[in-house]
């Protein structure tokens, strides 16, 4: 019942079309390193380029609402989580410090889709175990590094990871096998 505060990259607002749907929504626009500094590598990023955003992710925070990071930084179809950005642990641990709130859940989640290139195909969502950031706990990791890599671990806990392209094809092979040998075809609105 709590409201989500959903975030996405702001070069959607490049578009005329996605910026008025991620204003509509109440999309909070986060502006990546990898947009703002110019192929090539040249320029100095702007440290405050998203500190209307944090500012926003906090203020749903502090009202008890819940706010959905993508920690990747971008999407894509790579056999493997990408690096996480630290983002999310930068805005945790904000939240901590600077609105005071004394607990804030980090809840891992991953994404498998049936066939990511096909409209309505499944999804399987998993939830992992979560990450509570709670002001005074000894074992609570205080800098954005240490956040970052606890939120990677749980995230690779509920993702697939495969070193290589040909890896995963294989695995997917294996289990399109074995499905059409030991299942039956389930319709979307049929339950597992």
């Amino acid at each position: 019942p709590r409201p989500v505060v959903l975030t996405a990259k702001a070069t959607l607002l490049e578009n005329p079309i996605t910026r008025l749907l991620v204003r509509t929504v109440g999309v909070v626009p986060l502006r990546r390193a990898s947009d703002a500094i110019p192929a090539g590598g040249g320029g100095v990023l702007d440290p405050a380029r998203n500190a209307d955003a944090f500012a926003a992710v906090l203020d749903a925070l502090e009202a008890g609402g819940i706010v959905l990071l993508f920690p990747e930084g971008k999407s894509h179809s790579d056999p493997a989580l990408a690096p996480l950005k630290t983002g999310l642990a930068r805005m945790a641990l904000m939240a901590r410090v600077e609105r005071r709130l004394t607990r804030i859940p980090i809840i891992p989640i991953g994404l498998t889709f049936e066939r990511k290139w096909e409209p309505r195909s499944r999804v399987l969502m998993q939830f992992g175990t979560p990450i509570m950031c709670v002001a005074g706990v000894a074992d609570e990791p205080n800098d954005v590094t240490a956040l970052t890599r606890r939120v990677d671990a749980r995230l690779r806990e509920v993702t697939l990871n495969f070193r290589s392209s040909e890896e995963a094809h294989q695995v997917l092979s294996v289990s399109s096998v074995l499905t059409d040998v030991l299942d039956t075809f389930r319709p979307l609105h049929t339950p597992d």
